[in-house]
């Protein structure tokens, strides 16, 4: 049984009240008198059974109303227990009290908890058990899981762009949509536990995708020969429509899971704020790349093509075997659909 009153108590989410006895009603019944009324413990039991009911004992009509006749055949007091008719024996009524005594108590202890190794004099509160620390090691799991994503995810970037600037740009993106999710979930009032972070793990391989696009728009017009500020303003321009339409395709997946929250009952509580942090974070990554990118590629990591300064030594060599990998897959690939 939950108590609300503890919940609403800032750092408690949930409460549960156990122990306390229950209250009964107790019949002591002399066996000294059960076998002189020839009865027994069974009988008894049958007969207060079948007294201590409420039924539907049907309609009752009275013009154009319909009301419902419920009987209330369950005991409601001691003195109703006691006068209770639990047989018949040679024309005379046994009553419960002509067997035993019928008094209130409590239902026999079952646990018994100790804290400190002795029993509590008073009431009192104390921990018995934490479950915070599991708690903590799992977010803090989540969160490594989240970091080493968005590591592997710039590794990648550097062995496709072949640019360290290229793949600055599209790193700091990165921690820059984190950042504006983050901010977004405080004012929404979502707090920073599984789910959300199981949400941003699961958005930092999407929160790429419209900056690499903008990206390579931008390197395109450079290799053209296009000045830098020129080509950040027409490369974002050429691919704003496409990557905002891409984004909310995917955004669409998962919205509905939050205007529909409570609709969906338990579904909706437990992915609810997942669905809110990927959606967030795509929306955050549309905006950074739509305007940050540009303004980190035309002035904080300035991007070069090759035709601007060609490879040397190893490094051109490098950049031509992948380039050559890339047309060979390119070609089968072509080979195939044919």
């Amino acid at each position: 049984m939950a108590n609300p009153r503890l919940e609403q108590t800032e750092g408690i989410a949930q409460t549960f009240v156990m122990g306390g006895r229950d209250p009964v009603v107790r019949v002591d019944i002399s066996r000294a008198r059960l076998d002189a009324y020839r009865l027994s413990f069974a009988e008894i039991a049958e007969a207060l059974r079948e007294q201590n009911i409420d039924m539907n004992a049907g309609k009752l009509l009275e013009g154009e109303r319909d009301y419902l006749v419920r009987t209330n055949g369950a005991f409601r007091s001691l003195d109703g227990v006691a006068t209770a008719v639990v047989s018949e024996r040679g024309g005379r009524v046994v009553r419960l009290q002509h067997l035993g005594q019928v008094s209130s108590g409590y239902r026999c202890e079952q646990n018994r908890v100790y804290i400190d190794g002795e029993l509590p004099g008073g009431v009192r509160h104390a921990f018995i058990s934490d479950t915070t620390e599991i708690i903590r090691n799992s977010l803090a799991t989540m969160s490594g899981q989240a970091a080493a994503g968005a590591v592997l995810a710039v590794l990648v970037l550097f062995v496709f762009l072949r640019s360290v600037r290229s793949t600055l740009v599209v790193a700091v993106s990165i921690p820059a949509s984190v950042l504006i999710t983050l901010a977004v979930m405080y004012f929404a009032g979502f707090p920073l536990n599984l789910m959300t972070l199981a949400g941003l793990v699961l958005a930092v391989g999407l929160l790429v995708d419209s900056s690499i696009v903008i990206l390579e728009s931008i390197y395109r017009h450079r290799q053209r020969g296009t000045k830098l500020r020129t080509a950040a303003f027409m490369g974002t321009r050429e691919m704003v429509g496409a990557i905002t339409a891409a984004t909310l395709t995917t955004v669409s997946v998962f919205l509905p899971l939050v205007m529909f929250r409570r609709q969906l009952e338990l579904a909706g509580e437990l992915f609810a704020s997942l669905a809110f942090t990927v959606v967030i974070s795509l929306l955050a990554s549309l905006v950074v790349a739509a305007f940050l990118v540009p303004v980190l590629a035309a002035r904080f990591f300035p991007l070069i093509s090759t035709r601007q300064r060609p490879l040397r030594s190893r490094p051109a060599r490098l950049n031509a075997l992948v380039a050559a990998g890339f047309a060979r897959l390119e070609t089968a690939c072509t080979r195939s659909h044919r």
